[in-house]
């Protein structure tokens, strides 16, 4: 049997904060794809972000990091399970453990 290594690729996460800073660093994180991401305030009190991405929309919460894959697309990773699985290598990259 031969054995394999996955490789490290070093990928771009921001956390969703519901910040007028953060948000417009979101608008450059996506490359003004404003189609695609949108942000709810139907409950004011916990603002939920959907990405529309090609395995359809996807909810993300305040505290939640969006992360860009390989392939460019955008989803949402709970922090816990980020900050388990992610190790910061750059301002705002990431490279998954």
């Amino acid at each position: 049997m031969i054995k394999h290594r996955k490789k490290l690729v070093i990928t771009k996460a921001l956390v969703f904060t519901d910040e007028p800073a953060r948000l417009i660093e979101f608008s450059k994180f996506i490359n003004g794809k404003t189609d695609w991401l949108k942000i709810s305030y139907e409950d004011r009190k916990n603002p939920q972000m959907t990405i529309d991405n090609p395995s359809g929309a996807i909810q993300a919460s305040i505290g939640d990091y969006i992360v860009k894959d390989a392939n460019g697309e955008f989803y949402p990773v709970k922090a816990d399970v980020f900050e388990k699985t992610y190790e910061h290598v750059g301002k705002n990259e990431y490279v998954k453990r």
